[in-house]
């Protein structure tokens, strides 16, 4: 399967969009009836973004996530951690911030202190309501992280290949020992995760 040219000259949407299909198709036929179900966007934005609408059934990647693509295992790592979304019916963070807002502050205050209780993360005070979010954001993204590294090929070593490719986008400190905002820390927190999932990977090889 050829690598779709990511120079601005010949660069296709289209011919990036079907590439992920048949490589959603070619890496994961166990998953080929929600596979046939979905549609790949790509736009022309420079930002790089990818994200999912299990909704709609549809994946979102902009061309300034592809350009900096190296591999197909690049590229196929990234549709998988974005089929999980799909997979989990993942809501995106802002559905859950309209979510909150009609029930005032107080109730607000209260219910978020029990989620972040059923995501494993208790406190005494209770949270911002940034950090409810992003603690919700983070348990998302290491589910589909965790549904990308289960549902590809071993050989493929998905979790190394993937944190790889995160890393290399930029802005992400390797090192905890300053005060970072929380989506770098879910980031790092992902990362790490991947990192440790590859090693223990490689010693049961």
């Amino acid at each position: 399967m050829n690598f779709p040219p990511q120079d601005d000259a010949s660069f296709s949407a289209d011919e990036w969009a079907q590439y992920g299909i048949d490589l959603l198709r070619q890496y994961m036929p166990q998953e080929s009836k929600l596979i046939n179900k979905i549609n790949i966007v790509v736009n022309l934005s420079p930002k790089p973004r990818a994200e999912a609408d299990h909704a709609a059934k549809t994946i979102i990647i902009t061309k300034g996530r592809i350009l900096p693509l190296e591999s197909e295992g690049e590229y196929i790592t990234l549709l998988a951690h974005e089929l999980g979304h799909i997979k989990k019916k993942h809501v995106s963070v802002i559905s859950y911030a309209y979510m909150c807002i009609p029930w005032g502050m107080e109730h607000v205050s209260w219910w978020l202190t029990w989620r972040l209780r059923k995501l494993a993360l208790p406190r005494s005070t209770p949270p911002t309501f940034e950090e409810y979010l992003f603690a919700i954001e983070t348990k998302m993204e290491i589910e589909a992280d965790k549904f990308m590294i289960d549902n590809l090929p071993p050989e493929l070593n998905a979790a190394s290949v993937f944190a790889d490719s995160l890393l290399r986008l930029g802005g992400v400190p390797e090192s905890l020992d300053q005060p970072l905002h929380p989506c770098t820390k879910m980031h790092l927190e992902r990362i790490r995760i991947l990192k440790q999932t590859a090693r223990e990977a490689t010693k049961d090889k």
